[in-house]
């Protein structure tokens, strides 16, 4: 019985100095940020869902880690210096998958673009108020192979906006949309009850989940 509380005494000293040294590894202090691109203009994403891995040799605590876009299309993340294979992750958006990898030096802030191809990219949207409606018009170009399934208006109480967040969804379907660049959207806001209210554009292709997006704009309604 003594020998084993003392196994179990030399265990928890050893698991204590471990978490010592680990509380006592330096934070990363790099900034490594940047941009979902195509033909030089910002994508815009749903939140958290497209991501870049890094994989590093020298990295102790795991063979990868993962930073993440915003739905700005915009990544940020604190690492370390060193020496990165960087992979954009596969099934992780509205966009063609790419294997390649990009081979990166980091020593010290860091600003990456990342070119990617959408299946569709919103080139511009204008939203107008009139009493309880709000209108949308698009103006979309296919930049891939995939066949449109619709196009949606989506309005969200909060800033985040996307298909999963949002309070509404209006769509229309491929068969109704005659001109890619000049499509109108409507949605009735009678029982909206706040002065405002976050809206984009997504555009749903076949055979994918995902949509591609126009940015999130906040529309005052009063």
């Amino acid at each position: 019985m003594k020998n084993y509380i003392s196994c179990i005494a030399i265990a928890l000293v050893g698991l204590g100095f471990s978490a010592c040294e680990f509380d006592n590894q330096p934070a990363p202090e790099i900034v490594f940020e940047g941009n979902f691109t195509y033909n030089n203009q910002v994508v815009p994403m749903m939140n958290g869902r497209a991501s870049l891995s890094f994989y590093e040799d020298a990295y102790e605590l795991n063979d990868r880690f993962t930073v993440h876009s915003n739905q700005n299309g915009k990544f940020s993340e604190l690492i370390f210096a060193g020496d990165y294979d960087v992979v954009l992750d596969a099934d992780r958006g509205a966009y063609e998958d790419n294997s390649d990898t990009l081979s990166i030096k980091v020593t010290g802030n860091t600003n990456q673009t990342w070119e990617i191809v959408p299946f569709y990219f919103v080139n511009d949207v204008g939203y107008s108020v009139s009493g309880s409606t709000l209108a949308a018009t698009a103006n979309i170009s296919k930049t891939s192979t995939r066949d449109l399934e619709y196009v949606s208006l989506l309005v969200s109480r909060v800033i985040i906006c996307d298909r999963v967040n949002k309070e509404d969804e209006i769509q229309i379907p491929a068969a109704e949309i005659d001109d890619l660049t000049n499509i109108s959207i409507s949605a009735d806001l009678t029982d909206w009850t706040q002065d405002y209210c976050f809206v984009r554009v997504g555009v749903k292709s076949d055979g994918n989940t995902y949509y591609n997006y126009s940015q999130v704009t906040k529309v005052n309604l009063k």
